[in-house]
């Protein structure tokens, strides 16, 4: 925590100097002038303790003005400290771009090509330390109901082996690492059967969702940073096809 210091007055000055001084005439700097004092004549004895005197304020000064830049050494060495976790994770999405958004041609089929069609989300760092485990959450979708909705559960992170839910994120300006968050499936062109399914990480009896508007929202977190956004999961008006779009808070 940064030290809080009150604002500087010169009655606080002068009785710190005062204060400081006091000392030192009275400590371990009067010794070596009382000697000289002892073994010199009388009339230099007003001059040596005159040199006392002033050798004490400059003393005194310094002190001040040392105490003064080791606080403000300490401060900015906790201020520094603080800029290196000042920002966070955040979510970060562009549409219909890869890696965003990727249709994968899987199999083909009697029926015709087998397309996996997938939206992900980035995930940002802006603070300047490595966050290590981080992850994205379904913290909430309306509506809840299908059986395939499981709030709380991770996404995969895009890439990674199946059931990889955490993953460690660099500092950097732009997207560094991916979750996956809805897939569909097309065959032959065409929307194949009557739902979606939800990336989870984690391995779920039950992850398709029957097609229809709904609105979720994912959470990032990680090292005690967290975040979130809304996005909206829908069928195209004309296409027909899976779509997903950031939602203004």
């Amino acid at each position: 925590m940064v030290t809080r210091v009150s604002k500087p007055t010169p009655q606080d000055f002068l009785y710190a100097l005062v204060k400081n001084w006091a000392s030192l005439v009275s400590g371990g700097l009067s010794v070596p002038f009382t000697i000289l004092s002892i073994y010199s004549r009388n009339q230099n004895a007003k001059l040596i303790f005159a040199l006392l005197s002033i050798s004490g304020v400059f003393i005194a000064s310094y002190k001040l003005w040392a105490q003064e830049r080791e606080e403000r050494i300490k401060n900015q060495d906790e201020l520094e400290k603080m800029s290196e976790i000042t920002g966070g994770l955040e979510i970060t999405f562009e549409g219909d771009c890869k890696p965003y958004f990727e249709e994968q041609p899987l199999a083909v089929l009697p029926g015709g090509r087998l397309v996996d069609r997938r939206y992900r989300v980035g995930v940002r760092n802006t603070s300047r330390i490595v966050v290590s485990k981080a992850r994205i959450v379904l913290e909430n979708c309306e509506p809840n109901d299908a059986a395939g909705v499981h709030l709380g559960h991770p996404l995969q992170v895009m890439a990674f082996q199946l059931g990889t839910s955490e993953v460690s994120v660099q500092p950097s300006d732009d997207a560094s690492v991916f979750f996956d968050v809805v897939h569909d499936e097309t065959l032959d062109g065409k929307l194949r059967d009557d739902a979606f399914g939800l990336c989870y990480a984690s391995s779920v009896k039950l992850f398709a969702i029957p097609r229809g508007s709904y609105i979720l929202t994912l959470r990032v977190e990680g090292d005690a940073m967290q975040s979130r956004k809304k996005f909206r999961i829908f069928q195209e008006s004309t296409t027909q096809m899976l779509t997903m779009r950031e939602v203004a808070n």
